[in-house]
């Protein structure tokens, strides 16, 4: 289960260079990871639950982007703690 939350926060991750980060639409996550939509939505629970994922609705769609303040808290907080 972690692995495959973890390839989904790789891919919301992309290139690491858009600002502000990209939107990912549920059918590009899906295609990239190669998972069902019914798994790629019980592992961005996950990540949403946990803070580390955004998501927002627009029309029928939810879209998901890295929540990049959060990482960046916990980073930092990994790093002080090593």
């Amino acid at each position: 289960m972690y692995e495959t939350t973890d390839r989904l926060g790789g891919h919301l991750q992309g290139s690491g260079r858009s600002d502000p980060p990209e939107d990912h639409e549920p059918a590009q996550v899906e295609r990239a990871i190669g998972l069902s939509q019914a798994a790629v939505s019980h592992h961005m629970a996950i990540l949403i639950r946990e803070d580390l994922v955004q998501a927002e609705k627009r029309g029928r769609w939810m879209y998901y982007r890295r929540n990049e303040a959060r990482l960046a808290r916990l980073a930092e907080a990994v790093k002080m703690a090593v």
